[in-house]
């Protein structure tokens, strides 16, 4: 800049109008201290930022046309964001400037597939022996909640997942963790602190007070059960992917204070129904499972580790409940999609996938109680069992906050009433899922923008 002072330009082109490039920020290496120096009227950084300013503006002044580059703040590279220069050129009068936005476009490589051709049941893949349909291993095939919403979402995915076998490209976690990660934290870690500090072991219903809850809002007990869930979490890892230690708990302090927050939220909640009610804690990350005979095929097993069973009331008013904690957000809008559902849409609908989930727990958990009846009685001899949603991420004592789920308009007090309705239209979802051969892609615009299988689809990136 400073070799321009006698030259006058038509046209400018500037690369790397960047803050401390232009002006480049200058290292001060003088024996003499700033105010010294400023107190005595000699050169400082201020004076030659003046002296830059000068020349560079004296550069652009007579030029009919500048176009001057600059990269965005937080990009890769050196990117520091725009030059002071440029934000005062910005808001001044006496400059006409025209701000253009320039980015990489989608580098997603496209290439055009060949159509799918005879495609295979789910069934093609197993064997029925004796009536039970099992695994090539010879372990009972078992229908998760996760398969099945993946088989409604969309059937091309379920497809390549659960028939074909492909495996999804495993990534490192990002800084920040995803939802689901975050809400399997929140899993162990109340589980620690239930089972470690009240001795709810599972082995039997064990009542728990407001003032035994109260005692585990504690930074020590908190750190201790945080510990707790990040040793489980990456023995989880460590079994599944063969890598040590991949998740360290000082890399995520952030996510460290929201988990103590949603553990906070479900504390906050028991100990005001302990209050009110009888609460006994029946099972923590209990599995759950059950035979589900079909016809004509044989016997899956359904069902799943259920984040908690609880017990609240007392004698024949005594309900069990069916937990499942919810690390995503809740608002009015998620209940009306997420906590309710009709008949019609329980094995249809893609944005019922929570209420799905939670039912097929309380019918595995339902028929299960029956076996254990010596365990656990009422008067009425009928197991009284309710779902219920807890989305963490909210105050659970707020007034616009239910836990409960809703069929047809009325909240699930006592899942026996419907038992039988729901056995029926999950067999007949479970023998569509294992016997058929067809299985249409979804919608476009109900294509998630980060699936993996979209080439296989034959979709295109702008398809999204």
């Amino acid at each position: 800049v400073l070799e321009t002072r006698m030259l006058d330009f038509d046209k400018l082109l500037l690369l790397n109008v960047e803050e401390g490039i232009v002006p480049q920020h200058q290292a001060d290496h003088s024996f003499i201290p700033y105010y010294l120096r400023k107190a005595y009227h000699m050169q400082t950084p201020d004076e030659r930022a003046t002296i830059y300013a000068y020349n560079f503006f004296r550069l652009i002044i007579r030029a009919q046309q500048t176009t001057m580059l600059f990269g965005a703040a937080g990009t890769g590279g050196a990117g520091k964001g725009m030059s002071r220069f440029i934000m005062q050129m910005l808001v001044s009068p006496q400059f006409i400037v025209k701000k253009e936005q320039l980015y990489e476009p989608n580098t997603v490589q496209y290439a055009e597939q060949k159509p799918m051709e005879e495609t295979r049941s789910l069934l093609s893949t197993l064997q029925v022996v004796d009536g039970k349909v099992l695994r090539p291993s010879g372990k009972p095939y078992k229908l998760s909640p996760s398969a099945l919403n993946t088989y409604i979402t969309c059937p091309r995915s379920f497809y390549f997942q659960y028939v074909l076998g492909f495996k999804t490209k495993e990534t490192k976690p990002e800084v920040v963790f995803e939802a689901n990660t975050l809400g399997s934290f929140v899993h162990h870690t109340m589980e620690y602190l239930y089972k470690h500090h009240l001795g709810c072991d599972g082995n039997a219903p064990k009542n728990i007070t407001a003032e035994q809850i109260a005692t585990l809002d504690d930074e020590i007990k908190l750190s201790a059960a945080l510990n707790y869930a990040y040793e489980q979490m990456n023995e989880e890892w460590e079994r599944e992917h063969q890598e040590a230690n991949h998740y360290d708990k000082n890399l995520h302090k952030a996510e460290n204070k929201v988990i103590f927050e949603y553990v906070r939220n479900i504390l906050r909640k028991d100990k005001e129904d302990a209050a009110k009610y009888a609460l006994y804690i029946y099972g923590l990350e209990t599995p759950r499972e059950m035979d589900l005979p079909i016809d004509g095929v044989g016997d899956i097993r359904i069902g799943g580790i259920i984040d908690r069973l609880d017990l609240i009331g007392e004698g024949s008013a005594q309900t069990m409940r069916v937990i499942d904690y919810k690390s995503g957000g809740y608002n009015d809008d998620t209940h009306k999609k997420k906590m309710t559902a009709t008949w019609e849409e329980l094995m249809t609908d893609k944005n019922k996938g929570y209420v799905r989930q939670t039912m097929m727990y309380s019918y595995a958990v339902e028929q299960s109680l029956k076996e254990e009846s010596q365990k656990w009685k009422v008067e009425s001899q009928e197991a009284k069992v309710e779902p219920h949603l807890y989305f963490c991420s909210k105050n659970l004592l707020s007034d616009t906050m239910d836990t409960s789920i809703e069929l047809e308009g009325e909240m699930i007090s006592n899942f026996s009433k419907l038992s039988d309705t729901f056995k029926q239209q999950l067999t007949a979802k479970a023998k569509e899922l294992l016997t058929t051969t067809e299985f249409p892609k979804c919608e476009d615009n109900e294509c998630p923008p980060y699936c993996e299988f979209f080439k296989l689809c034959n979709r295109k990136p702008n398809d999204f």
